[in-house]
C-alpha cells in the first residue's frame, strides 16, 4: 500500500525515458528531475486511493459473507491479510463509519428482514446473526432504529 507495485513502477519508469528521450533538445536536469517526481507523485495518488477502495470494498464483502458470524477487526484484518489500522482508516475514509458501526447496521439491516419476515422469534434471531445476547440485540436494535424488534416488527405487521 506504501508504493507502486513494481510492473507499474517500471512501466512508468519506461514511459519516462521514452518521453525524455523523445524530446527535440534535453531539457535541463532539474526539470527532469521535477516532471520524474509529479508525474511519480500522481500515479502514487491514483493507486492509494484505488488500493483504500479495494481494501473497503473487500472488507464491506466479507462483513456481508460472513453477517451470520461474530465478526471482528481482527478476524477481517486476518481474513483480509492487511493491518488493522489500515483497515479502519481505509474503511472510514470511504464509508464514514466504522467497521464495527457497519457491521452493526448490516447486522440490523439483515435483523429487519427476519422481523418482516416473521418466521424467528427474537432470542433466535440474536443467535442467528451471533449477538452475545439477546437483550443486546433488542438494545442494539433500538439504537439503531429508534424502535424495539417488536414494536418494528408491529408496526411492519401492520403495513402489509
Amino acid at each position: 500500500m506504501s508504493g507502486l507495485p513494481a510492473k507499474e513502477a517500471y512501466e512508468l519508469e519506461d514511459s519516462l525515458i521514452q518521453a525524455i528521450e523523445l524530446r527535440p533538445t534535453l531539457p535541463l536536469f532539474t526539470e527532469v528531475i521535477q516532471e520524474i517526481v509529479w508525474i511519480f507523485y500522481n500515479q502514487l495518488l491514483d493507486h492509494r486511493k484505488k488500493a483504500v477502495s479495494s481494501i473497503s470494498e473487500r472488507t464491506s464483502n466479507y462483513i456481508q459473507n460472513h453477517i451470520r458470524e461474530k465478526i471482528t477487526l481482527s478476524g477481517i484484518s486476518s481474513a483480509l491479510n492487511t493491518p488493522k489500522q489500515t483497515l479502519n482508516k481505509a474503511f472510514e475514509a470511504k464509508y464514514s463509519i466504522t467497521i464495527n458501526q457497519y457491521i452493526r447496521n448490516k447486522k440490523i439491516c439483515k435483523a429487519k428482514e427476519l422481523l418482516r419476515a416473521n418466521i424467528l422469534n427474537l432470542e433466535d434471531i440474536s443467535k442467528f446473526l451471533s449477538f452475545s445476547s439477546k437483550s443486546y440485540f433488542v438494545q442494539t436494535f433500538r439504537q439503531i432504529t429508534g424502535f424495539t424488534p417488536k414494536n418494528f416488527q408491529r408496526k411492519n405487521n401492520n403495513t402489509i
